[in-house]
């Protein structure tokens, strides 16, 4: 088989849940590898054969889950790149994979079930300055936060409770959580004015994504970030649009969706000085049937406490959804720079923060909306 040009590769899930790695490799050739046989024949001198013998020496049954999703991908004239989710690099020469179409697969069905998990918006951007008191361009852009889910403000300045005022005097007052009234998101010794700091947001770690509040009845429906002092390394912000997410699960996971949505787990908060539980599903739906709200904790969930044989099924939507939910096209990448502010829709879309250095501050604030 002759190799005219590369277009593209591509990673995706298909309806039975089977991990894939899509290769176009002209205008008519398009092939699907499992990514299990891929990790499996991973030929790197690093980890995967023997170091004097060149023997191949990882069986398949060790491999795990993490080893093989793919975290990203990269393609040439004359190899595909993969870095797994354990950071392992795979190289693969696109000959040599040709040599191997019969080991994948052409079907049409296959190719037409790559999830689309995008963002219909890649970065929504409003402008507002702290002097800016028209009451118009806040309801503005608080309707944009409902029907996108999320607004990035610029130029707006270093002025919280500014912006605070502004929300409250158009109906959406702060909600003091058991944290304080608002948040100084920065690593606990150098925050004096929050309670209960000993939890992930006051480190230097990643937080994954997640939503906030989820062990409480009536969590906040809209969530603030304003930069004061950007980090030195790192720091930089992710949302995910879970109405999406859902929509897919829906279409190729129906049962999978039905338990999201059915199925009761515990999320407790638990620290030294402060505790919280609530029993409810991860998703919640409409009177219609429809997406609601997401609840999506995974430093804050208790053990699942279900019956033996209902495990298995539960662990498989609850890691088909999260699996979804990183994969890096739907994600939305926020670097706030001082004076601008992210807001978004915590029942719709969940957020994610990457490691820092140096004294980033964040101030976070929580607020409901009053309906008149």
């Amino acid at each position: 088989m002759i190799l005219i040009k590369i277009y593209m590769a591509t990673t995706f899930i298909d309806k039975n849940g089977l991990k894939l790695v899509g290769i176009q490799f002209n205008n008519t050739t398009w092939y699907a590898y499992h990514t299990m046989w891929l990790r499996h024949n991973c030929r790197c001198e690093q980890q995967c054969l023997h170091n004097t013998t060149k023997e191949l020496i990882v069986c398949s049954s060790s491999l795990t889950n993490e080893q093989i999703t793919v975290q990203n991908t990269h393609i040439d004239d004359t190899n595909l790149y993969i870095t797994w989710m354990d950071n392992h690099n795979s190289v693969y020469n696109l000959g040599w994979l040709l040599e191997y179409t019969h080991t994948a697969t052409s079907n049409k069905d296959v190719m037409a079930s790559n999830l689309n998990v995008a963002p219909d918006l890649s970065c929504l951007d409003w402008t507002l300055t702290e002097i800016d008191d028209d009451n118009e361009k806040i309801k503005k852009m608080m309707q944009l936060v409902d029907q996108h889910g999320y607004c990035y403000i610029k130029n707006f300045g270093l002025d919280n409770q500014k912006f605070i005022q502004l929300l409250d005097q158009n109906n959406y007052p702060l909600f003091e959580s058991h944290f304080g009234i608002y948040e100084n998101l920065q690593p606990a010794k150098y925050n004096t004015f929050n309670k209960h700091t000993d939890q992930l947001g006051y480190t230097y770690d990643r937080v994954d994504l997640h939503t906030d509040q989820p062990f409480i009845e009536n969590c906040p429906p809209y969530q603030s970030l304003h930069c004061i002092c950007k980090a030195d390394v790192g720091g930089s912000n992710m949302i995910v649009d879970i109405r999406k997410i859902y929509k897919t699960m829906k279409e190729l996971y129906p049962h999978d969706a039905h338990l999201l949505a059915t199925q009761p787990i515990l999320f407790d908060r638990k620290q030294k000085d402060f505790r919280k539980q609530l029993s409810t599903p991860i998703i919640t739906l409409d009177e219609n049937g429809e997406f609601k709200s997401v609840r999506s904790s995974y430093f804050t969930i208790a053990p699942f406490d279900l019956p033996f044989d209902q495990m298995i099924p539960y662990y498989t939507a609850y890691n088909r959804f999260h699996e979804l939910v990183r994969r890096e096209e739907a994600q939305i990448d926020i670097h706030l720079e001082p004076g601008e502010l992210i807001v978004y829709n915590n029942h719709i879309m969940m957020h994610a923060r990457t490691a820092f250095s140096g004294k980033r501050l964040m101030k976070g604030t929580y607020h409901m909306k009053i309906i008149k």
